[in-house]
């Protein structure tokens, strides 16, 4: 079982996946037996200020905190400090009491949001997971910069402004440009087009074709609305 000491992120693409009870980043897991690690180990100091990081837990324990014993007891968690243009997507997150204080996109579990004011940066490359919803609130603005790619293979639900690259992998082939379409060839891919709509993306800048004729059948919602009409 180990404590999380001190950890620092300031930037690029991090992937952490916990063993053995253990936290994503953070504390490690205990099998229980230890009295000196009832609980797993403690999650430590970790401080975020950029770039994209995914982080789980395993056998119960949290994406970034204190690791777990097979009991299910947990350690404390320690302080997690989330500043700049970071993206962090967690199975959950220990230390959840400074939020007011977080900056960039945070998902503490499934569902995910801006902190820290109005507008965020995607910097790098992120993905919204499957199962998971990013939501972007009234008045938000998210912006994906030049170079980066945010791949929506969960929810995007936009009550604000989305800009930059944002890809929809369940939408099929390509990525929305003239050169590299959308291209939608069966009922799924159209269906998947109308929901995204109905969520708020508008593709506006996007360019999507009709690759090959479509049976729809049974229900349809239509795409998008024009002055009250469907």
């Amino acid at each position: 079982v180990g404590r999380g000491g001190a950890g620092t992120i300031y930037g690029g693409t991090v992937a952490a996946t916990g063993q053995a009870f253990a936290a994503g980043i953070g504390g490690g897991g205990s099998l229980g037996g230890s009295a000196s690690y009832v609980g797993g180990g403690a999650g430590g100091n970790v401080k975020i200020y950029g770039g994209t990081i995914t982080s789980n837990g395993n056998g119960g324990a949290v994406g970034i905190g204190s690791g777990t014993e097979r009991s299910g007891t947990s350690a404390s968690h320690g302080t997690l400090t989330i500043k700049g243009d970071a993206f962090v997507v967690t199975n959950s997150i220990g230390d959840a009491d400074g939020t007011s204080e977080w900056e960039g996109v945070v998902f503490n579990g499934a569902n995910g949001q801006i902190y820290g004011g109005n507008e965020a940066t995607v910097s790098t490359d992120a993905e919204v997971p499957a199962g998971y919803t990013l939501t972007i609130g009234d008045g938000q603005t998210l912006t994906v910069a030049h170079g980066a790619t945010l791949a929506v293979k969960g929810t995007l639900i936009n009550n604000g402004t989305v800009s930059g690259d944002v890809t929809f992998p369940e939408m099929g082939t390509g990525t929305g440009t003239d050169a590299d379409p959308y291209k939608i060839s069966t009922a799924e891919q159209l269906r998947a087009l109308a929901s995204i709509v109905d969520n708020g993306y508008n593709f506006s800048g996007k360019t999507v074709v009709l690759d090959e004729d479509i049976d729809l059948g049974g229900e349809w919602n239509p795409i998008g609305e024009y002055n009250g009409y469907a």
